[in-house]
């Protein structure tokens, strides 16, 4: 008897002992897109599993009672306790999801034809991530890891002429890189976590600063979009504790302006090995003044293997700013920027001098009345120092209480007191993340009250105190005029006020706390300002204008005669005998024939460079093929040929600028508590210059002075020094005789042992001359290195290097230069949670 044929489609049944068989078959079904369109039934006391055919394309679609079906047995497989509230809050939304809209879940590879509703993946997105890349080394320089998760973005511009962004994310820290997954076609991507989404950062330093950028992913060979960036500091977080925070994102790092650029959402978790190792290395370990003057010192960098790894790691670094790059918006920027700060510390300097005069403020009041009376009572102005650093303490002390603990940082983050970072700083005993004060404390309360401050009340609003406080977006920026920007504001389609103000004003910036408004309106300059006013502004006003000074070469109209001793009086004279160069020639037929502007303005810079340390490198990057670089990063791209030449003039002072006003915001930032570590160790240092300068021997000090520096000893160190110029100089004298002889040929012959001098002249003395040494090189990294590099990896494939040495440099430094603060986030969408570094 011959079998019946079956009718419709085949149909495979499974017979599940138990919920987790039925999950696992559940998953397998669904990755092969096929499943039961009749609910999960008994039989027999086992759980029956149907697997019918059926297959689909489409992005979106109505979920059916299939779907709904697969999904809530799918569900079983989860056996994270902490998961299974969400599991039991999902099962109840897929039961209810049957009609609402569904989406693929992507990258494709992770989650094979996986269907969710929004709903469900905004659930889905909390879970932990299955697997962290980790991108630690191992090695001794680091002192801890930050956990690192992108779980979604929110309201991205549309990037592509044909259908919606495909986002990816690149995060830097160090020299440590990670890419993301690509969520294609949408502008509120969310990372689920099968994704590539999770990483573990080495952090070397306490200082360091964690970029995270949003691109456009366009395909390989293409340039991406660039969507805007992030930049979070390690000194803001806590270690032991996990934040779920939303940031805006930012496309340029110096330009104020009101961004509508979409928002990321990130999880963090630090973890350091020791609380006081981490502290302890804000101090320079091998600090050499002469080297720090004459060059920056070994840069950190992230070596690039291809040219949009190049590319996209200088835009999540930098931004649309990038060092050396002149745009008339940056120089606009620079120039509202010194503005504010003139007009800030000049109305800040008379309304203390009348607080003092009129006693509105009684601790500072009594404090300059009890100087100056024990100084005019002494007769002598030896404590003077000590007033000064004392007076600082006072500054930081009333900072603390007003910018960290009494505000809306210190009110929902919490913070550490100054007895708990001592006990840090001396027996490395850090407080549980579970007792961070919250408020001020007992004491603090009694500092609040001398110091004539408020605190906040208990039930104070936080987010209206977060978007609202003074000096929370940039220096000397107003909480009524340039307010933090909520999750929504951020978004690509936020609709804009009239009266929120135009993208593009930054002339409406109030200045500081405790302001009364009696001030002149601040008139934004004209767009046709040139660069020689913003040179005038900063020199009239600050004093800080760099005089372009040039090295001369004198070029004659007649044949001047040799010089003999006897000739020449005036230049001699005027000649000092150090060798130094002399006097401006007064001879009106001497034409005096100046170096390049371009060299004249890299020597001031050079100058301003080496009388901050070099402390804010601005280079940007390094590469062995400079032109292409800069073809890469879009700088000086202009084809006008006139721009083509101004631009890396114009660029260059824009770098001087730019030295200035990052050392006057470190400053700013170190006594407004922005990093409270180095805030603290700068207290700590007040503290013992302070006793330092009371116990002193100053009388004797001077006396050592005088007599090692106008002392009669001197004279004979003139002659010793006087002969030893004249031995070099026979020296020299002798070497260049001995180039000019015909013997200079021997040198390169072989000798006796078989082996080439390689061209070193002996000296006089016997030695060897002439072996001097060159720049550094730029630091190559093996090809080995780069083949497995994490910016290699993208779009869940390998790719291949292209054999470039290209490398960015990340600063890192303990001084935060940086304009903007993108921390603390916005309350209402910030979770904090207490969890133990696994």
């Amino acid at each position: 008897m011959h079998p019946r044929p079956l009718r419709g489609p085949t149909v495979v049944v499974f017979q599940c002992q138990n919920a987790r068989d039925l999950a696992v078959y559940a998953r397998a079904a669904q990755m092969l897109e096929r499943g039961s369109a009749k609910k999960v039934r008994q039989s027999r006391g086992a759980t029956v599993l149907n697997l019918p055919t059926g297959m689909a394309s489409r992005d979106t679609r109505i979920r059916s009672a299939r779907g709904a079906s697969i999904r809530l047995q799918t569900s079983l497989f989860s056996t994270d306790v902490s998961d299974r509230e969400m599991d039991e809050e999902l099962a109840q939304l897929r039961e209810a999801s049957i009609g609402e809209e569904e989406r693929r879940c992507h990258p494709l590879y992770a989650f094979p034809n996986t269907w969710m509703t929004n709903r469900e993946m905004a659930l889905e997105v909390h879970r932990t991530s299955t697997k962290f890349h980790d991108m630690r080394r191992g090695t001794p320089e680091e002192l801890g890891a930050l956990k690192l998760e992108v779980l979604e973005c929110r309201g991205l511009k549309k990037l592509d002429r044909f259908g919606d962004t495909d986002a990816h994310c690149w995060v830097v820290c160090g020299s440590a890189t990670f890419v993301t997954d690509i969520i294609p076609n949408t502008r509120n991507p969310i990372w689920l976590p099968l994704s590539r989404r999770a990483c573990i950062l080495p952090v070397n330093h306490a200082y360091a600063q964690v970029s995270v950028g949003v691109f456009d992913d366009d395909g390989e060979g293409e340039v991406d979009d660039f969507a805007g960036r992030v930049g979070i500091d390690i000194p803001q977080l806590c270690a032991g504790r996990q934040y779920d925070v939303t940031l805006p994102l930012r496309q340029t790092s110096r330009v104020y302006r009101v961004e509508h650029s979409g928002s990321i959402r990130l999880r963090l978790q630090l973890h350091w090995k020791s609380e006081k190792a981490a502290m302890l290395s804000y101090l320079p370990r091998n600090f050499d003044l002469t080297r720090r003057m004459k060059a920056p010192s070994d840069p950190v960098t992230v070596a690039c293997p291809d040219a949009k790894s190049f590319q996209n790691v200088a835009l999540t670094v930098y931004g649309l700013d990038f060092p050396g790059r002149y745009k008339s918006s940056v120089k606009t920027a620079a120039t509202l920027e010194i503005r504010l700060i003139q007009y800030t510390l000049i109305h800040h300097a008379k309304r203390t001098i009348l607080n003092v005069v009129r006693w509105e403020s009684t601790a500072l009041s009594a404090y300059f009345f009890v100087a100056w009376m024990y100084a005019v009572s002494s007769g002598s102005l030896r404590h003077v120092a000590i007033f000064v650093l004392s007076l600082m303490l006072l500054l930081l002390l009333r900072n603390y209480l007003k910018y960290y603990v009494n505000s809306s940082f210190g009110l929902f983050h919490g913070h550490r007191t100054l007895r708990d970072m001592t006990r840090i700083l001396l027996f490395d005993e850090a407080p549980e993340p579970t007792k961070l004060r919250k408020g001020p404390s007992d004491m603090e309360m009694g500092l609040l009250q001398i110091f004539e401050m408020h605190p906040k009340p208990a039930g104070s609003d936080l987010r209206y105190l977060w978007r609202h406080e003074d000096n929370s977006e940039f220096p000397f920026s107003s909480g009524d005029t340039n307010h933090k920007h909520t999750t929504e504001e951020s978004m690509a389609d936020h609709w804009v006020n009239e009266n929120e103000g135009s993208p593009h004003v930054d002339s409406s910036i109030c200045l500081c706390d405790d302001m009364d408004g009696s001030y002149d309106e601040i008139k934004e300059p004209e767009s046709t300002l040139k660069i020689s006013g913003a040179l005038s502004l900063s020199g009239a006003r600050m004093g800080a204008t760099p005089m372009l000074g040039s090295k001369t070469k004198v070029a004659t109209k007649k044949q001047m005669p040799p010089s003999s001793p006897g000739q020449n009086i005036l230049n001699v004279s005027l000649r000092s005998n150090t060798g130094s160069k002399p006097a401006p020639n007064q001879d009106v037929d001497v034409i005096v024939k100046k170096d390049p502007i371009q060299q004249q303005i890299d020597r001031q810079h050079s100058k301003v460079q080496r009388a901050t340390l070099h402390l804010f490198d601005d280079r940007g990057f390094l590469a062995d093929d400079k032109v292409d670089a800069e073809r890469l990063l879009k700088i000086n791209s202009k084809s006008n040929p006139i721009t083509k030449k101004l631009n890396p003039m114009l660029a260059t002072v824009l770098k001087i600028f730019e030295i200035f006003l990052s050392t006057f915001r470190a400053s700013f930032n170190v006594f407004m508590w922005k990093d409270p570590t180095l805030s603290f160790c700068f207290m700590v240092i007040i503290i013992c210059l302070m006793i330092v300068v009371a116990i002193f021997p100053w009388k004797q000090f001077f006396y050592l002075v005088g007599v090692v520096v106008l002392g009669p000893q001197n004279k004979l160190l003139a002659k010793s020094n006087k002969d030893e110029q004249e031995t070099q100089g026979q020296d020299e004298s002798f070497v260049k005789k001995l180039k000019k002889s015909t013997f200079v040929g021997l040198l390169s012959c072989p000798s006796p042992g078989g082996q080439r001098q390689g061209g070193k002249l002996p000296s006089k003395n016997g030695g060897e001359s002439g072996s001097t040494k060159g720049p550094k090189a730029n630091r190559h990294v093996g090809q080995s290195d780069l083949s497995n590099s994490p910016l290699l990896h993208r779009n869940n494939s390998q790719l291949k290097l292209d054999g470039k040495n290209r490398q960015v440099i990340v600063p890192s430094m303990p001084f935060r230069h940086h304009r903007f603060y993108d921390w603390p986030p916005d309350p209402e969408t910030t979770i904090i949670k207490y969890k133990k570094w696994e």
